[in-house]
């Protein structure tokens, strides 16, 4: 087992919603107030680099290095359940995924792209 990217998100309603990559999973839990929901593998195919945001509503959105480990994908919580993951970009050589979110909700990622 090897964890590692772990990222905190807090929204503005008191809720808290985390990632981490463990191996080749990338692993979500949210805690609606008094208790963390069990944890979810949202990706569990060579994922890496995982950062999280939170939306105007207090939904957290993931993004991380996917399939091919170059791919980037993103999910969203919808306050009951993860989205099912999008890929952003496929092109080789993507590394180090971010994720920033506005007051509005607009969500903006960015990523290194050394190909």
């Amino acid at each position: 087992t090897s964890l590692s990217d772990a990222k905190v998100t807090y929204s503005s309603n008191g809720n808290a919603a985390a990632v981490w990559v463990d191996g080749t999973d990338v692993y979500t839990a949210v805690s609606l107030g008094l208790s963390w929901q069990t944890p979810t593998i949202i990706d569990g195919t060579a994922s890496t680099n995982a950062d999280i945001g939170t939306d105007a509503n207090g939904h957290p959105i993931v993004i991380w290095g996917g399939n091919n480990v170059s791919d980037i994908r993103w999910s969203r919580f919808n306050g009951l359940t993860w989205s099912t993951p999008q890929t952003i970009s496929l092109a080789s050589g993507n590394s180090a995924p971010a994720i920033a979110v506005a007051p509005n909700g607009t969500a903006v990622a960015v990523w290194r792209d050394s190909a």
